[in-house]
């Protein structure tokens, strides 16, 4: 499948719109870790419940 890119220029007029780009431009990123923790937490459970069910194919 054949792709194009390009360049475009756009300029923004609005006082409202560029104090609002340089404020998202300057504030600091959102902090995500507990969403990501939580994530980890509940894929490790996931991961034990898959592996104890290998295991407990393996028993004599």
């Amino acid at each position: 499948m054949a792709t194009e890119t390009f360049d475009k220029s756009f300029f923004i007029t609005d006082p409202n719109a560029i104090k609002k780009i340089i404020e998202i431009i300057e504030s600091e990123p959102e902090d995500n870790n507990q969403s990501e923790e939580v994530f980890v937490q509940e894929e490790i459970k996931r991961s034990e419940k898959i592996l104890d069910k290998c295991l407990s194919r393996l028993k004599p």
